[in-house]
């Protein structure tokens, strides 16, 4: 699982098209939104090469994307984290 967290500087006129863009996205939680079009977003995915985020990066609109976060937890920790809150639950 890839957690990153994502400001995105938008055009201003095309604000609105690209958050509606970016509610489609699986994942993808905008938490921020300014005026002057920058946006601060949380995007989780499973794909390993980050395929999410740079799709987000291709949107018509998106000026510059910057990874300001970005965390990643193996499928095998995952497994074990699951097994054991199983286990004691």
């Amino acid at each position: 699982m890839n957690i990153a967290g994502v400001l995105l500087q938008v055009h201003p006129d095309r604000l609105d098209e690209v958050r509606s863009a970016l509610d489609r996205f699986p994942g993808v939680e905008v938490h921020k939104v300014t005026e002057d079009g920058r946006l601060l977003v949380t995007v989780e995915e499973e794909d390993p090469q980050g395929g999410t985020v740079l799709a987000v990066h291709r949107l018509e609109g998106v000026l510059a994307a910057s990874v300001a976060y970005h965390h990643f937890e193996p499928e095998d920790d995952r497994d074990e984290d699951s097994n054991d809150e199983a286990i004691t639950a």
